[in-house]
């Protein structure tokens, strides 16, 4: 099955919704998606979104951020990415 890319346009009117944006395709996360998987060293890694997901009125759990390999914003709603 190919692997659809969501556009940034669909993203954009998510936004405000509460609604779970998954994706697995690069820059998923810094297209405005929440949560990006990619594959690193054989491993699975994520990628998180907070500043989206404070948007959709969505809370990420601390346990989640703690695995994420990246973290785009902070609940101040600063830009911060975390490696």
């Amino acid at each position: 099955m190919p692997i659809r890319k969501i556009s940034p346009a669909t993203l954009a009117n998510l936004e405000a919704r509460a609604v779970l944006t998954v994706g697995e395709f690069e820059h998923f996360v810094q297209e405005g998606g929440m949560i990006g998987f990619f594959r690193e060293d054989n491993k699975v890694r994520r990628e998180i979104n907070l500043t989206a997901a404070e948007h959709a009125k969505l809370k990420i759990s601390a346990r989640l951020l703690a695995l994420a390999k990246t973290v785009i914003g902070s609940p101040k709603g600063t830009c911060n990415a975390v490696h």
